[in-house]
């Protein structure tokens, strides 16, 4: 996590005060720290996160002394900051503090000739070995995936667990993963039944089938809570008061790459 300046803690104060540690603008030294996300980051941290661009010094929670901030510093977002700027959700002076240089990344209906090399990247992290055809990739590649990468990540994951052979054609392709885009509340009918079917244990199935959609979201996200949020359609804090619901407790360190 991220760690901006802060007033001096004493020992006792949170957990670990008693050790100096290291945060990741410190850890970063003279590389790149990146801010994934930065649209979704809190008032009163995007105020902290100005203070240090501007000075190039922060103040490890603990430390007694300033540090220099020698680290280049990246932001990334998938909304449009402007937008929020005018809607009061985003400072507009941190927007153009980090808005130096400005890289537009195409989405993948524009670069569907990266199918191949994205295809290449992805299967081997299956749990099941799997091959395409050249009209399996074809299909693909004119897909318009609105959820970009994740989204294909997901269709494939799909495939994995319900394809009947490991060879997979475009016919099986529509068949898994075409026909649920076009009639997703079909979809949902069937998984209600499939669920209604199951045994019934000591607690509620809602309540087990939802935190089970949100301990995969956050797997398929690498523990980004507000990438896995989005997964399922909710607001990032709607999705923490859910998970925190179900297992009484936030999303640890290992579940959050990042802020």
């Amino acid at each position: 996590m991220l760690q901006l300046p802060a007033a001096q803690v004493g020992r006792g104060a949170f957990s670990g005060a008693d050790r100096r540690v290291r945060g990741q603008l410190e850890l970063a030294g003279s590389g790149t720290v990146l801010l994934d996300e930065i649209a979704e980051m809190p008032p009163e941290l995007q105020a902290k996160l100005l203070r240090v661009l501007e000075d190039r010094r922060f103040r490890p929670i603990g430390a007694e002394r300033e540090t220099p901030l020698h680290a280049r510093v990246l932001a990334a977002t998938h909304v449009d900051l402007e937008e929020r700027i005018r809607d009061g959700r985003f400072r507009e002076d941190l927007f153009y503090r980090l808005n130096v240089v400005s890289i537009a990344l195409p989405s993948l209906a524009e670069r569907g000739g990266d199918i191949r090399e994205l295809l290449a990247s992805l299967l081997p992290d299956l749990q099941r070995r799997l091959s395409f055809s050249p009209d399996a990739v074809e299909w693909l590649a004119t897909r318009p995936w609105p959820g970009n990468v994740r989204e294909l990540k997901n269709a494939l994951i799909r495939v994995a667990l319900l394809s009947d052979t490991d060879h997979v054609d475009a016919k099986a392709l529509q068949q898994l993963v075409g026909e649920s885009a076009r009639n997703p509340g079909a979809e949902v009918d069937g998984l209600a039944n499939r669920i209604l079917a199951l045994p019934t244990g000591s607690g509620s199935k809602l309540d087990s089938v939802e935190l089970a959609v949100l301990r995969r979201a956050l797997e398929l996200s690498s523990g980004n809570k507000s990438a896995a949020a989005r997964l399922v359609g909710l607001e990032r804090k709607a999705f923490e008061r859910r998970w925190e619901r179900g297992c009484g407790r936030a999303p640890g360190p290992d579940e959050e790459a990042s802020e």
